[in-house]
């Protein structure tokens, strides 16, 4: 155990028990939960946001404009 800890530890150790049980919870806040070595870890789906942006026919359309704008072309 590090220093910090031991202190930390020691000072938890001389609270009031209603006091322990607040930093218990505000502590449990900050961990990350211990998952199953072989669990997945839960990922974003594919087509989340199906249907929130219109995509254009040609997605070539505005090159030349663009290309301009950054200076590549004339």
């Amino acid at each position: 155990m590090s220093i910090v800890q031991e202190q930390a530890v020691e000072m938890i150790g001389l609270l009031p028990d209603d006091r322990v049980e607040v930093i218990i919870e505000v502590m449990k806040g900050f961990m990350k939960p211990i998952t199953d070595i072989n669990e997945q870890p839960k990922k974003t789906r594919i087509g989340i946001a199906k249907g929130k942006f219109v995509v254009p026919d040609d997605i070539d359309e505005s090159n030349e404009e663009i290309a301009e704008m950054f200076g590549v072309n004339g």
